[in-house]
């Protein structure tokens, strides 16, 4: 491993041909290689879903700011209402209206609900591999070999599901 300049652990590279997410059966269990692949699959496995997440939380915070807007000018509509000011009332809606029309809101109404969905499926995801990761050195606490093979199957998905 080598330290970024925000001194963040940074995977190197495989080597030339090598495969940057899979050890190998060629590959001795306690090589060094083998670990350092097997962590790459590992951390491919996690970063994944914290993407989502995060792209997710980016969207859905701009998302709330802008139905926060939309929020204000409805009470102030309502306000101007109670006044019975025409002229307030008129240039409300039309506020309302623009801000709708610039904010795209049905969008943003159609897009949350999905952005939601995918942020629950990636934390389910995430929670699903810790509590496959704990079966793991629950049933492996003294075999570093078996432990290294059975979390190889828990990244390429092909090993018992612990969930």
């Amino acid at each position: 491993m080598a330290l970024s300049p925000d001194s963040e652990p940074v995977l190197a590279p495989p080597p030339d041909g090598a495969s940057s997410t899979t050890p190998g059966p060629d590959l001795p269990l306690g090589s060094t290689e083998r670990w350092r692949r097997l962590t790459a699959a590992f951390a491919h496995e996690l970063r994944h879903p914290l993407e989502v997440i995060s792209s997710n939380e980016k969207s859905m915070s701009e998302y709330l700011t802008i139905l926060a807007n939309l929020v204000t000018e409805y009470d102030r509509l309502v306000k101007a209402m109670k006044t019975r000011s025409k002229e307030e009332i008129a240039e409300h809606r039309r506020r309302i209206k623009s801000l709708r029309e610039r904010e795209e809101i049905s969008f943003v109404l159609e897009d949350a609900p999905v952005l939601q969905r995918e942020t629950d499926d990636s934390v389910v995801r995430l929670r699903r591999l810790a509590k496959r990761l704990d079966s793991l050195v629950e049933r492996h606490p003294d075999d570093p070999d078996a432990f290294c093979e059975a979390l190889l199957a828990v990244v390429e998905e092909r090993g018992p599901r612990f969930s």
